[in-house]
């Protein structure tokens, strides 16, 4: 990834990205574009590679909808007067983390769906793993993960299975 921000326009080689809504039209009209940008909180905590839509237009940016709660959450535990800190909002939410991984060179040939299929099957090899040494908590941020990138469909059947293995 180049400099602090990285456009997504090209990742899905060559299919448009209104198709996947990664783009949406700003109040000027002009069209923005999902970017991962950097966002700063309280002046000391920087916290990179979070998606926001941004308008080359009139510069107005807006945050993704889908993970503006937990970013709104994390902000939250970091207080009123959080030390100076740098954070990869890639490494706490699965969508950033999926943008993140499109966008990157070396998975400029590979389509999203495959991106989006290997972090499940790593999400449910951390969970097998989680709960072989019993770790309740790593098996509760995991699952979490994992229904942050399932549709309802298949957040309700990974329930399920987890339900009858007892998970």
């Amino acid at each position: 990834m180049t400099g602090r921000k990285c456009c997504i326009v090209n990742m899905l080689s060559g299919v448009e990205e209104e198709e996947f809504g990664l783009s949406q039209y700003c109040r000027c009209g002009a069209l923005m574009h999902l970017m991962l940008r950097p966002i700063i909180y309280a002046g000391k905590v920087e916290i990179d590679h979070v998606p926001v839509y941004s308008c080359k237009q009139c510069n107005a940016s807006q945050l993704l909808p889908e993970v503006k709660q937990e970013l709104t959450t994390m902000i939250d535990q970091l207080g009123d007067k959080p030390d100076r800190q740098y954070l990869k909002f890639s490494e706490m939410n699965e969508i950033a983390y999926l943008i993140y991984q499109a966008s990157s060179q070396r998975n400029k040939s590979v389509q999203l769906q495959q991106i989006i299929y290997d972090r499940m099957d790593d999400l449910l090899d951390l969970m097998n793993l989680a709960k072989s040494i019993g770790d309740e908590a790593w098996k509760e941020e995991l699952s979490r993960r994992l229904m942050q990138i399932t549709s309802p469909e298949m957040q309700k059947q990974i329930k399920s299975e987890l339900d009858c293995e007892k998970f």
